[in-house]
This record gives structure tokens, C-alpha cells and sequence, in this order.
């Protein structure tokens, strides 16, 4: 939820300074196509988007997956899309995304894949090379994941992602940091990673 304010405080600043709003934020249905803003578009890296999934109709026709690593992320296409897009080479990658969405949209699985997708020898997410195989695999050494089954995040597993998102790749393109149930920090504990997410290394995303 800081996360969000923090994101909607950039994009008011940009609006009066008049120049390009630093996110995009795409709201997703399973079977209702709906088109992602992109407006967000600029010559730089924009410094935050954020992605909404909401419930899945499991009866609704389907698209073709979009294959490799995305298999899992099902019912939503325009997420993947737009991950995909900027994971390309030709899109614009931003360093801090903020994924939301009910229990069982696939939000963990996505953020997953999009770490892959931007480790893969391809650059597509094929999921046979050995990047995406050890990201998914949870071995990779430039992709770390926090997960807590705790109330809330504690400030010193905060203050071990920030050093670690500090340090250059070792083997692939990026630092991906994944914090999943991230709701889960105090004001305070958010306090400590907000300025990494705000200026990262230009080779993390968040």
C-alpha cells in the first residue's frame, strides 16, 4: 500500500511538472480485454508500474499461452503482455514494479516469471535455458525472493535485501529482488527499503 502512494506521488509530481507520468498501472480480467495505459512511455526507464490481476472467470475462452515460462500465469494475457513488452528489448523497463491482485491470481507465479523472463539467455522467458531453470528453480544467484509466513517483515530481513540489491549481477543482466506479500511491512520497515526502490542500481529491478 506504500508502495502504491509512493508510485500515485511520482505520477502527480510529473503531471505538474509537465513532462511523461513514470508509471503505468494495467487493471486485468481473465476473459474481458482490457487495454493497459501506456502513457507511461519515455525516454528513460520510468522508476515505478504497477500491475493489478483480479479473479480469473474459469470459463471464459482463453488466448493461446504465451509459452516458456509464462505457462503457469493463467488468464492473464494482458499481464503478460505487458511484462513481456518490457522485458524486450524494445520496451521500457521499470526498476521498481508493484503486482496486486486477489489470493489465486498468480501473483508470486508472475512475479516469477517476469524474474526469468529477464535472466533468459533468449530474452523471451523460454524457460530451457539454464537461467530460467534455476530461476524457477529458486538457485539462481542474481534473483532473490522473500517470503515470510511471520505477521509482518521484520526491518533486518529489509536491510539484507537493500545491501543485496546494491551489488552488481553476477551471472545474468539484472539484480531481481521479488518480495512477495509485501502488505506485510509497517511504515517504518517500508521507510528503510523505499529509498532503493526510489534510486536502485541501474541493473536491479524491483
Amino acid at each position: 500500500r506504500g508502495g502504491s502512494r509512493a508510485i500515485r506521488r511520482d505520477r502527480r509530481d510529473a503531471a505538474a511538472r509537465g513532462g511523461p507520468r513514470p508509471g503505468a498501472r494495467c487493471r486485468l480480467r481473465g476473459a474481458e480485454p482490457v487495454r493497459p495505459d501506456l502513457r507511461a512511455r519515455a525516454a528513460h526507464p520510468a522508476p515505478g508500474r504497477a500491475v493489478t490481476a483480479t479473479g480469473i472467470d474459469p470459463s471464459a475462452a482463453r488466448p493461446a499461452p504465451a509459452g516458456g515460462v509464462w505457462d503457469d500465469v493463467a488468464g492473464q494475457e494482458a499481464a503478460v503482455a505487458q511484462f513481456r513488452r518490457a522485458a524486450s528489448p524494445e520496451g521500457s523497463l521499470a526498476q521498481a514494479w508493484l503486482i496486486t491482485g486477489p489470493p489465486g491470481s498468480g501473483r508470486s507465479t508472475a512475479a516469477r516469471a517476469f524474474a526469468a523472463t529477464l535472466q533468459c539467455e533468449t530474452g523471451t522467458g523460454c524457460g530451457q535455458c539454464r537461467a530460467c531453470r534455476t530461476t524457477a528453480a529458486g538457485t539462481h544467484p542474481d534473483v532473490t525472493v522473500v517470503a515470510t509466513d511471520k505477521l509482518s517483515i521484520a526491518k533486518e530481513e529489509v536491510r539484507a535485501l537493500v545491501m543485496t540489491a546494491q551489488r552488481a549481477p553476477a551471472t545474468g543482466r539484472h539484480r531481481v529482488v521479488i518480495v512477495e506479500d509485501a502488505d506485510r511491512m509497517t511504515a517504518g520497515t517500508f521507510n528503510v527499503l523505499l529509498k532503493s526502490i526510489e534510486e536502485p542500481p541501474p541493473s536491479t529491478v524491483w
